[in-house]
């Protein structure tokens, strides 16, 4: 079975052993639809979810059995993982990350730019990376660079708008 990570426990929340976790996913709110995740310290245990609220762009989980603030300090760290069965559909022109991770980018010109290495999320908008063996591009996930995603030929295409390549300059 494959796993997704949804999201990675920061630290414990007060001392009943609530956990503060950061959300991996576009809507934190989804974490009130699931009944368990898992956690990967240690592997792939299963975490009983008996509360979740959300509070600004965070995700605090009360967890069966996790009753102390020394218990969640445990938890520290770790990664929450849903099995891939459960991912949410987005809406078309929507993807996900690890889905885009290793597409071959191009211009619309034709030109080779890279293998699409990294998704960063920055605070205006996602960003990525784009390797040509040492060369690197930084590419921003806008709509209007963004031409085609072909997941099917794990091809992405942009456009190269004006002082792009300047301002994500490859460096050597």
């Amino acid at each position: 079975m494959e796993y997704l990570a949804v999201g990675k426990v920061l630290k414990p929340q007060g001392v009943k052993g609530e956990l503060k976790v950061e959300p991996w996913t576009r809507s934190p709110e989804r974490f009130k639809n699931l009944s368990r995740v898992f956690t990967d310290i240690p592997e792939y245990e299963t975490l009983e979810l008996v509360q979740v609220r959300c509070h600004r762009r965070f995700v605090y989980l009360k967890a069966a059995g996790i009753d102390s603030l020394e218990e969640a300090e445990g938890l520290r760290d770790s990664l929450l993982w849903i099995p891939e069965s459960w991912r949410e559909e987005l809406p078309p022109g929507e993807y996900y990350i690890y889905d885009l991770l290793g597409m071959q980018v191009y211009c619309t010109s034709g030109e080779y730019l890279g293998e699409l290495k990294e998704v960063l999320s920055l605070p205006g908008n996602d960003v990525f990376l784009v390797k040509k063996g040492q060369q690197e591009l930084l590419i921003p996930a806008l709509h209007r660079v963004i031409k085609e995603v072909d997941m099917g030929r794990s091809r992405m295409e942009i456009i190269m708008l004006p002082g792009l390549r300047e301002a994500g300059k490859y460096a050597d």
